[in-house]
């Protein structure tokens, strides 16, 4: 078994968006860091990009450095007007499961939403230590299969 899997996670967070987002990125970061933690494991790095839509990019860098074990995004879409949301949510999505087939180490999905509201989002802090747990069962399980 592996001890010491060395996880990237990535935050997306909205800093136009003000004091919610920054409060709720910070406990679901809390969340993800005590998850890996009660799994033996280390996130080494956090990058904080400006949002989701802007993830894809930094992921695929990330995922180059061999260090890494697996990767996880955190994040928050939240309800909005129109359909944007939910198509950035889809186009992000399907990105993240390419690039965990191209480099072929796990990506953890911690994204609230998308559409999801302000209370919602408040009940769902623990999407990031689910995703973490997730992505370092996943590449325990790579690297004794």
């Amino acid at each position: 078994m592996i001890l010491n899997n060395n996880i990237f996670l990535l935050l997306s967070t909205l800093t136009l968006k003000g004091e919610f987002h920054d409060q709720l990125m910070n406990r679901m970061l809390e969340d993800a860091r005590l998850s890996a933690l009660a799994m033996n494991a280390e996130i080494t790095k956090v990058v904080f990009v400006p949002g989701t839509y802007e993830a894809p990019l930094i992921l695929e860098n990330m995922l180059m450095d061999d260090s890494l074990d697996a990767a996880c995004v955190l994040g928050y879409i939240e309800k909005g007007s129109t359909l944007h949301g939910e198509e950035m949510g889809n186009t992000c999505s399907l990105i993240f499961k390419q690039l965990e087939l191209e480099y072929r180490k796990p990506v953890g999905m911690g994204i609230i939403g998308p559409g999801a509201t302000a209370e919602q989002a408040e009940t769902r802090v623990a999407y990031a230590g689910n995703a973490v747990r997730a992505a370092i069962r996943m590449a325990r399980t790579m690297k004794s299969a």
